[in-house]
């Protein structure tokens, strides 16, 4: 299964992070470890027929994967918000939305909007 192959492929790294790095490296793999445990979980949840609890996780990974994506950029703010995320201060979503939007042009930035107001919708109960 991909999720196991993508686990045991990240886990290879696991302890080679001396526990006081700080670097976008370290940051990366611990969100995609994150992200991926997330899924994992997601996935059993959908098995055991719990739906509106694995849809509220999925929005954590995409949101794990951003920050893992911004963390990997050359944005001009990236190393004073790594060091923010590293001093266990919340980097808001509006960051990644905002780096997308500068770089990746206006069609990308919709696509993103569009994606977190539907995953919004699942944290925030519509009537639908």
């Amino acid at each position: 299964m991909l999720i196991s192959d993508l686990f045991s492929y990240l886990m290879k790294r696991n302890g080679m992070y001396p526990r006081d790095d700080r670097t976008d490296q370290k940051a990366i793999w611990m969100l995609f470890v994150d992200g991926i445990e997330t899924i994992n979980d997601c996935l059993e949840l959908i098995d055991t027929k719990q739906h509106r609890l694995a849809c509220r996780l999925f929005r954590d990974v995409v949101e794990a994967i951003d920050l893992a994506t911004y963390f990997s950029s050359s944005d001009k703010d990236k190393e004073k918000n790594l060091k923010s995320w590293y001093d266990n201060k919340v980097i808001p979503n509006r960051v990644f939305r905002n780096y997308v939007s500068n770089t990746a042009g206006e069609t990308v930035a919709q696509a993103y909007r569009n994606l977190y107001r539907d995953l919004s919708k699942l944290n925030h109960r519509t009537y639908r």
